[in-house]
């Protein structure tokens, strides 16, 4: 004699069987739909468009981290050029220094003249 069968089981082997078609199902689609690829031949521009986003993307944060060293750099060296700047005497202005200097040098010295002049007149 046999068990009574369990009328679950009968529901959970429909539902197994169900689960089994789809799956078939989707199988088959995705089989045909591979071949619709393979026929066409044509490029897959989805596919390209995606992966040139994704390059582009990596490219972008690899220079934004190459980036940012070099920004910190360029501004330390853009002020370290202004502290020099800041310290530096322009030529024009030493050229008049050394002009105004000559001519001081050169009024004292005809004032010696003078002062020699006189002096040794006075004796004669």
């Amino acid at each position: 004699m046999t068990a009574p069968r369990d009328p679950s089981y009968d529901r959970l082997d429909q539902r197994v069987t169900a689960i089994e078609t789809s799956i078939d199902k989707i199988g088959q689609s995705i089989t045909s739909l591979g071949e619709k690829f393979d026929s066409r031949s044509r490029p897959q521009w989805i596919l390209i468009v995606a992966a040139l986003g994704l390059v582009v993307t990596i490219l972008g944060l690899v220079l934004a981290g190459w980036k940012a060293p070099l920004d910190s750099t360029i501004q330390r060296q853009e002020y370290d050029l202004r502290q020099l700047q800041q310290g530096v005497v322009p030529r024009v202005e030493l050229e008049n220094h050394w002009s105004s200097v000559q001519r001081q040098a050169d009024d004292a010295a005809r004032r010696l003249e003078r002062l020699e002049g006189a002096v040794f007149s006075i004796g004669q």
